[in-house]
């Protein structure tokens, strides 16, 4: 894994790549997130703490961005959860001993007390195992065992469809959609979409689909592709 924070013209910096990596994200996700940041906060402030620079991927340039701590604390305000928050901890330490580096003075302590605050009102909404409590000197009594929840029965996920019901749930999102079935057919041939082959059927993953068609959209950097091929079942003479 990358460093978190580093120091570039006298600023301590974090990536869009980074985060990605860190809060395992999309980059691409990433990038929106951020775009739609920049919009919200307005050009005051975007210019100052976000700033966009390009990678090389595979021979291709890709956008990312470079982050300072006050463009970073905005963009993950609204990533939550136990794993988010102890991440956002972690990037506040780096930041802290990035900036103290800088400064030539020992890093200082962060007030992680709001924070600490979050986790625990997280982790009673998750249900998680209450102290036990305190009745007199030198006894206790055990905390209750919290009800187990029913398993719910698995869902599917994935929505995998043939390229006429890709065709048909794309003219329902986008009537004036340019994509055609010969289109959707080089995609599967170029193996750019993720897909299942069953027989003569190709299965689409309708969902990695609409993400790739974003992507190649905006210049963002495309999802993986996943493709398998599974042979018809034979009858079997006897």
């Amino acid at each position: 894994m990358s460093e978190l924070v580093t120091i570039e013209n006298g600023r301590a910096i974090t990536t869009s790549r980074s985060i990605a990596e860190m809060f395992e994200k999309q980059h691409y996700n990433v990038i929106r997130d951020i775009r739609s940041v920049m919009r919200d906060a307005g050009g005051g402030f975007s210019p100052l703490n976000f700033e966009e620079r390009n990678y090389t991927h595979r021979g291709k340039q890709y956008p990312m961005y470079q982050i300072t701590r006050d463009g970073f604390a905005l963009l993950v305000m609204g990533y939550t959860g136990p794993k988010a928050m102890r991440f956002k901890v972690e990037y506040i330490n780096a930041f802290n001993r990035m900036e103290a580096a800088l400064h030539g003075a020992p890093p200082p302590q962060p007030d992680i007390t709001p924070i600490l605050a979050q986790l625990t009102h997280l982790l009673e909404r998750l249900g998680a195992p209450q102290q036990p409590s305190i009745t007199s000197i030198g006894q206790y009594t055990p905390a209750p065992e919290p009800p187990q929840p029913p398993k719910a029965a698995p869902t599917l996920k994935v929505r995998m469809r043939t390229r006429d019901e890709c065709m048909a749930m794309l003219k329902q999102e986008d009537p004036g959609t340019y994509m055609t079935k010969g289109a959707l057919s080089g995609l599967i041939q170029d193996k750019r979409i993720t897909y299942v082959k069953v027989g003569r059927k190709y299965l689409i993953n309708y969902d990695r689909l609409i993400d790739y068609l974003n992507a190649e959209g905006s210049g963002m950097e495309p999802p993986p592709v996943e493709t398998a091929d599974v042979s018809p079942i034979r009858r079997i003479k006897v």
